[in-house]
């Protein structure tokens, strides 16, 4: 029994022990829950990102390219994993672990309107102690008096401070204890889960490191475009193909027309001679590494932006392009260019940048 006036009942270790205990488990369980829908929420993220990556390779190719077949495959490995892996797991997570952790959050919520009563009646009971003290160490004359009527407030705060204070403290305490009883198959559960997804993982690793050797083993057998020479009408033609001519402006090309004449018009009314009007075989085409001698000459490109870039040797050039710097869209100016192109468009560009 506490002595009246003094404050030591409102002091219980073992509830601050329980109640920390208690906050620890209601808060990190919240925190589980959280966690459990972000891994499901990541996998199927995971899938659909790798599953568009294969789809995207596969758009670089043509429909008709021989390795369709293996794409094919690849994305049917993707499907029936995230169909028999991924989505059970999100299943048996929802099942298996998030309800019953959400039951146990539930659960933890029940104290509350308790805390909530022995928090009320701590304040009151040490409200009652604090007046009940006062009248003790009075010298008025009515304190005698007061002393009966406030010592009985004083016992009925005390008993419903001690009333509330222990069913406060058994009820945090089952709830501790029933800890396990909920998470232990949680636990359980999600390791089978993971076990059984990883092992869906490996399966479609497996597949997958098949398809590469397949691909690797037997060299799949593309038909090579080609394009043929045109033959030349006249070797008038063939000798204006190589002239120059100049306009006020002092421009030249070389196909024959003013600067202001764009090198496709040209192309197309142009015509090659043929080997045998040559007289001899034409030589070997360049190697990779070789500069023809049309190209052999300062260069300029424009970026993105439309901002002329350069000059730079075709080395530079080169590299650009082997490294995605510039590309087939870039126009580009040089050589025995009179105007911008694309280099796509320049006859032989694109090979000798390859």
């Amino acid at each position: 029994m506490s002595k009246m006036g003094r404050l030591d009942i409102s002091n219980d270790e073992q509830y601050d022990e329980l109640y920390a205990r208690y906050q620890h488990k209601k808060k990190n369980t919240q925190d589980t829950i959280k966690q459990f829908k972000q891994v499901s929420e990541n996998l199927h993220a995971l899938s659909l990102s790798i599953s568009q990556l294969v789809q995207g390779i596969a758009n670089t190719y043509e429909n008709s390219d021989p390795i369709h077949p293996h794409i094919e495959q690849m994305s049917r490995a993707l499907e029936q994993f995230d169909e028999n892996y991924v989505q059970l797991f999100q299943k048996e997570v929802q099942f298996n672990c998030v309800d019953n952790v959400t039951n146990y959050i539930a659960e933890l919520e029940a104290p509350k309107q308790m805390l909530l009563q022995r928090d009320k009646a701590k304040i009151e009971y040490d409200e009652k102690s604090t007046q009940m003290k006062k009248l003790m160490e009075s010298k008025k004359p009515n304190a005698a008096q007061k002393m009966p009527l406030a010592r009985e407030k004083l016992q009925h705060a005390e008993s419903l401070y001690n009333t509330t204070r222990h069913q406060a403290k058994k009820q945090m305490a089952d709830l501790i204890n029933a800890h396990g009883r909920h998470m232990d198959p949680v636990l359980v559960s999600m390791n089978r889960s993971v076990a059984s997804l990883a092992g869906g993982m490996n399966n479609t690793l497996g597949q997958y490191d098949s398809i590469a050797e397949t691909i690797e083993g037997s060299p799949l057998k593309r038909q090579q475009v080609t394009v043929e020479a045109e033959e030349s009408s006249s070797v008038g033609e063939m000798q204006n193909f190589g002239s120059e001519s100049h306009d006020g402006s002092g421009g030249h090309t070389p196909f024959g027309g003013s600067s202001g004449t764009s090198t496709t018009a040209a192309l197309q009314r142009t015509s090659y001679p043929s080997h045998s009007s040559m007289g001899s075989a034409p030589p070997p085409p360049p190697t990779s590494r070789e500069i023809p001698p049309e190209f052999n000459s300062e260069w300029y490109y424009l970026d993105e932006n439309l901002e002329q870039k350069g000059p730079y040797d075709f080395h530079d050039m080169r590299r650009m392009f082997q490294s995605l710097t510039i590309n087939d869209s870039t126009h580009v100016f040089g050589g025995e260019m009179s105007d911008w192109q694309e280099i796509a468009e320049v006859v032989g560009l694109k090979m000798a940048l390859s």
